[in-house]
């Protein structure tokens, strides 16, 4: 299961976890839509450690779904940078 509204779960990272080709690919796919703000799902497969894009939301689940205080307390941040 890969939809938390199914039963699967949910976990937040670091960015400085993710390699940087999975970064990378987000800001693209993110780019590719044009969206400033957006919530990029994707697996990483446990034998290959290749990633795929699943989707690229229109926005993040910032009220809703898991980790809500932790997505709108990474949001602020950006927005105090800015």
């Amino acid at each position: 299961l890969n939809n938390t509204s199914q039963g699967a779960t949910a976990e937040m990272v670091d960015v400085e976890v993710l390699p940087q080709e999975e970064q990378h690919s987000a800001v693209a796919a993110a780019s590719l839509f044009s969206r400033e703000i957006t919530g990029v799902d994707f697996v990483v497969n446990s034998q290959t450690g290749e990633h795929t894009i699943l989707e690229v939301n229109n926005l993040p689940q910032l009220e809703t779904g898991q980790h809500v205080d932790d997505k709108l307390k990474a949001l602020t941040e950006v927005f105090a940078k800015i």
